[in-house]
This record gives C-alpha cells, sequence and structure tokens, in this order.
C-alpha cells in the first residue's frame, strides 16, 4: 500500500471514529425536549405533560429547561403553568408557538395561557391567545407573586370575543422583558390592554414593542393599575389605536411617590374619541422623567394630575393640551401641536421651541 493510500484510509477511520463517538454523546441531564411530530392538539398535550412530570423535582440546583421542537403547541382551554426553575425554550419567534383560549377570572383578572414563575424564563417563541364566542375574552401572559424573564418573545392577543383582552397582566410582580413584541387587536367591543401593572408591581422593560389597537373602548398600551416601584422603560415603542380612548401610557391610581423613567421611548395614540400619549383617569404623587424620545397624542400629549413631569430632549405633541401635571418641567425639547401648557403648582421651559421653530429660552410657548 502506497504511502498517500495509507494516510488517506487513517484520516477517514478517524472521521468514521469521530462521527461515531458523537453520535453516542449522550442527551442533556435537565433538557427535556418537546418535539412538534403531531398535530397541534397532540404537541400542547406533550407540552402540559413534559412540565408536569420532571423528576427530579425543580428547585434550587436542580434546573430544567424544557426545549420546543419548531411548530405549533396548541393547549386549548388548558393554562401552560410555569414552574420555578424551569425555563421554557422555543426554536425562534417565528418557529415555535403556543396558542389556546384562556380568559382570565373574573374580578380578580388573575390567569392567563401561561402564568410566570420566579426564577424562570420563557423565551424565543410566539404566545397566542385567541378569544371566540365562548372564551369571550383572553389574556396572554399572567404574572402573580412572581418575577419571571421574558426574553425574545411575540405575544398575540386577537380575535372575536366581546370581552377584554390583555396582552400581559402582573399583580405583586417583577417581571423582566427584553425583546418582547405585544400585538392585542380585535374588532369587536370591549376593552384592550397591553401590559397592566396591578398590585405593587415595577415596570423593567428594554427593547421592546407594544401595539394596542381597534377595541370599542379602551386601547392602553402600558397601565399603571396600582402603586408602583421604581421602574424604568427603555429604548421601546408603546401605541395605542381607537376606541373611545386611545393611550400609550395611563396610570389609574397613585404612584406612590415613586420615580419612573423612560429613555428613548417612542409613545404614541391615535385614532381614539380621546387619544393621549402619557395619560391618567386620577392619581397623586410620583415623578415621571422622559428623556431623548418622542410623546404624540392626536388629543392630549401628555394629561397628569397631581404627578410631576420632567421632560428632556425629546419631543411631545398634542393639539388640545400639550403637557398637563401637577409640576411641568421641559427642557430642551420640540413642542409641536398648539396645545396648552399648565399645571397645578408650576410649569417652567427652558430652551424649547415651538412648531415654526420659535425659540424660548426661559419660558413656555
Amino acid at each position: 500500500m502506497s504511502r498517500s493510500l495509507t494516510i488517506l484510509s487513517l484520516a477517514l477511520l478517524m472521521f468514521v471514529s469521530a462521527s461515531s463517538a458523537a453520535a453516542q454523546t449522550p442527551p442533556y441531564g435537565r433538557t427535556v425536549i418537546v418535539p412538534a411530530t403531531g398535530n397541534a392538539s397532540i404537541n400542547g398535550a406533550a407540552l402540559i405533560s413534559a412540565l408536569a412530570s420532571l423528576s427530579p423535582s425543580p428547585g434550587s440546583g436542580t434546573r430544567w429547561l424544557i426545549k420546543l421542537d419548531a411548530g405549533v403547541y396548541d393547549v386549548g382551554t388548558t393554562p401552560v403553568v410555569m414552574r420555578e426553575q424551569v425555563d421554557i425554550e422555543g426554536s425562534g419567534v417565528l418557529m415555535t408557538t403556543i396558542r389556546g383560549s384562556v380568559a382570565p377570572a373574573l374580578g380578580s383578572l388573575v390567569g392567563g395561557l401561561v402564568e410566570g414563575a420566579s426564577q424562570a424564563e420563557l423565551r424565543s417563541l410566539t404566545v397566542a391567545c385567541n378569544s371566540d364566542a365562548t372564551t369571550t375574552g383572553c389574556q396572554g401572559i399572567s404574572i402573580v407573586d412572581a418575577h419571571p424573564r421574558l426574553t425574545d418573545l411575540r405575544i398575540l392577543v386577537q380575535g372575536t370575543g366581546t370581552s377584554g383582552h390583555w396582552g400581559i397582566r402582573t399583580f405583586n410582580s417583577r417581571p423582566v422583558l427584553d425583546r418582547v413584541e405585544i400585538q392585542v387587536s380585535t374588532s369587536t367591543s370591549g376593552e384592550s390592554y397591553g401590559i397592566v401593572y396591578g398590585g405593587s408591581s415595577k415596570m423593567d422593560i428594554a427593547r421592546s414593542s407594544i401595539l394596542v389597537r381597534n377595541a370599542s373602548g379602551n386601547n392602553w398600551g402600558v397601565v399603571f393599575k396600582e402603586s408602583l416601584e421604581a421602574s424604568e422603560m427603555r429604548d421601546s415603542s408603546v401605541i395605542g389605536i381607537g376606541g373611545t380612548s386611545a393611550a400609550g401610557i395611563m396610570h389609574l391610581q397613585s404612584f406612590t411617590d415613586q420615580t419612573i423613567v423612560f429613555d428613548n421611548v417612542q409613545v404614541t395614540s391615535h385614532g381614539g374619541t380621546v387619544s393621549t400619549g402619557i395619560g391618567a383617569d386620577s392619581g397623586d404623587g410620583g415623578k415621571i422623567f422622559f428623556r431623548g424620545g418622542r410623546i404624540s397624542g392626536a388629543t392630549h400629549g401628555v394629561n397628569l394630575f397631581a404627578t410631576n413631569f420632567f421632560l428632556s430632549n425629546s419631543e411631545v405633541s398634542g393639539t388640545s393640551i400639550l403637557v398637563f401635571a401637577n409640576k411641568v418641567r421641559l427642557g430642551s425639547s420640540w413642542l409641536r401641536g398648539g396645545g396648552s401648557i399648565s399645571a397645578l403648582t408650576s410649569a417652567v421651559c427652558a430652551g424649547v421651541h415651538n412648531d415654526a421653530f420659535t425659540f424660548f429660552p426661559n419660558t413656555c410657548p
């Protein structure tokens, strides 16, 4: 046998040996792969079963990963209840979908298609909650007394139901959202909300988008329903469209003197009987800092009550009310639309300009 043929034979033998060794590598010890080999309902049942049958049970030092194949996992009206120390990961936002029709409980509004848990992450998939004549309302994700991470996620809430529709609802929780897309879109009666923060919760949102539209009542992007811890949204967009009231950000009760910071956020509302960028039905105390972004309301830009509002290096527009709050401070910004600027206590502007690019160094236009 020639020298070159011997070398080639040895190389082939090494390749076959390496391939065989790789093929015999055992699976990960804490990863459960749920294949999408059946129809959507069979896949959904397999997901529910995988969550319930983890052994040993998840706990400190015993984390699990449930990996979902590309496909649709339809769980019907059975919620996907996450567990602490268990991550659920899809094969991509456009590749894996958890689908179902789950409405929250009346009164508490607890419950949804996916129920979050602390020390757990939901990522790389779509959650699609669809309402109909039987399930007249739908809630994509419910987070109660829990602090999960939501990453690389799309939440779609839609359908023909005549009740409320919610993307995410929290209660006494501090979820972290990063690269999350929320779309709540209906064409029937009722109300639609992107995220509702209830109890004593915290907003922590980055690089995300929220779009709420077409309900006949409220179409609100982010709602602070009760007290809120110091919170931040950054590098994101919020849009509310249509209905009797459209709003990007809305608060209903007290901020309990906490600070909320918006950095590089685009807030837009239009198409409603009243369209407000950042608004309030009631509330007192607290501070909102809005920096390096844009607030646009077809009717009102910022319409707050006893909350203090600070705007810098931003654009705000409104045809009726431009800015109203307890204390108003506007600096180095573009004020558009011709709406009024007023405050319960004092309004100060420094280095702002109007639609005509008239500069106001130390007064409000």
